[in-house]
């Protein structure tokens, strides 16, 4: 049976989710493409679609598979009862092959896309530092947190409509196992604002990229 849509219209009168699970979705074409241009060095992916079409890998569609086989395996008091995606085909994609078979409402909203980065969407950090070289210091005085790249978000826009999220799910969603499907930056978004931190540290590994481009 295919998963059911349900709109978000209807809100419980009490609050508090039972259990909130964060799943990114799996590997997508825009990872692998991503992962090949580095390797070789290229200042663009070469893919042909905008970000919100990306598929997933067969890779992505095997851990997609995953999940689904683990969910077969939870007694039915530990599944989910409602199941919230974003609307990007990745991770809609991973969501819809998760749950299948479950008989659980699968929501579309698109409020937990993945961050939008705008002028620098297709291009990896050798190409963002090329051909955006005023951005490189503009970011290093504001901040990664507070930094829009151009005609994109920052981390904290991507939190601000995060918590607007988390304060309807708490309502709408109120004693339910709620799954959602999500992005990098959008499920760590979800993170900081379950712990109350006040301003993020968005740090990362010496080995990374210095412009984070995951899709």
């Amino acid at each position: 049976m295919s998963p059911q849509t349900r709109s978000m219209e209807s809100a419980s009168p009490d609050r508090g989710v039972a259990e909130l699970v964060l799943v990114r979705h799996g590997e997508s074409e825009g990872n692998v493409a991503d992962r090949e241009a580095l390797e070789a060095g290229r200042e663009t992916l070469s893919l042909d679609v905008r970000d919100a079409d990306v598929e997933l890998s067969a890779t992505g569609r095997e851990q997609a598979r995953a999940v689904h086989e683990h969910l077969r395996s939870l007694p039915p008091e530990e599944r989910p009862t409602a199941v919230v995606t974003s609307p990007y085909r990745r991770a809609r994609g991973t969501a819809e092959i998760a749950v299948a078979g479950l008989d659980v409402p699968l929501v579309v909203d698109e409020r937990v896309r993945e961050r939008d980065l705008g002028a620098f969407d297709g291009l990896t950090w050798i190409g963002i530092e090329k051909e955006f070289p005023r951005e490189s210091r503009r970011r290093q005085r504001v901040g990664k947190y507070y930094y829009r790249p151009p005609g994109g978000e920052s981390w904290c826009d991507v939190v601000l409509r995060v918590r607007q999220v988390l304060l309807e799910m708490q309502e709408r969603y109120a004693g339910e196992r709620l799954w959602l499907f999500s992005h990098q930056a959008t499920i760590m978004s979800f993170r900081w604002r379950s712990r109350a931190w006040t301003r993020p540290r968005c740090s990362r590994p010496p080995s990374a990229a210095p412009w984070p481009t995951a899709r």
